[in-house]
């Protein structure tokens, strides 16, 4: 019974080599992070604390209309 799971095993790791060789081998293609973006693009940005509370807001536009950055206390 050893020998059977001995064998066995033997045979699973053989195939497992066997197929991650033949992967690299048929499947060529690469697949390739894309580059970093030249403008990043948005309306407002919030600036956030470790503990994740409302530091600061950068605002295209306001209630207003204005551009606005604003700025928050530990109160608030």
């Amino acid at each position: 019974m050893a020998k059977e799971r001995v064998w066995m095993m033997g045979c699973m790791i053989v195939a497992s080599f066997v197929g991650g060789i033949a992967a690299n081998l048929f499947l060529t293609t690469r697949v390739g992070a894309q580059g970093a973006p030249q403008v990043l693009t948005t309306s407002q940005l919030n600036l956030v604390d470790q503990s994740g509370r409302l530091r600061g807001i950068l605002a295209g536009t306001d209630e207003r209309g204005l551009s606005s950055l604003t700025f928050y206390d530990e109160t608030g």
